[in-house]
């Protein structure tokens, strides 16, 4: 339905910005946390560690993407980091009671929580 075709154009989106803007602009940051909050709004039912997985990849990306350009003050950057330690805490959720987490998820979240602590 819509759903399916707001997740095609938007991967879509992000891979087209990507090609034409690099992987450091913030467009494609923007794309990435737009694409993070649909996957996000899918996370339920079997699939929701493999949806959490993958817009915890992506506001992450935003994230970095954010910081190098805006700083790790600015309101965008504040809001991909805020995104991410939702899809973190979602995940470690997850990780009790599922083995389905991917290993990148799994790193995404062990380096989040090791940067924390430094």
């Amino acid at each position: 339905g819509e759903d399916k075709e707001a997740l095609r154009t938007m991967q879509c989106a992000l891979k087209i910005r990507r090609m034409d803007l690099g992987n450091n602009h913030l467009l494609t940051a923007s794309t990435a946390h737009d694409l993070a909050c649909l996957y996000m709004s899918r996370a339920g039912g079997s699939e929701r560690s493999k949806w959490l997985a993958e817009a915890s990849k992506l506001l992450e990306e935003a994230r970095a993407i954010r910081t190098s350009v805006l700083g790790s003050d600015h309101p965008l950057t504040k809001a991909a980091d805020k995104g991410w330690k939702e899809a973190a805490k979602e995940l470690l959720k997850c990780a009790g009671g599922e083995q389905a987490l991917s290993m990148q998820a799994r790193r995404l979240v062990r380096r989040r929580a090791s940067n924390k602590a430094h």
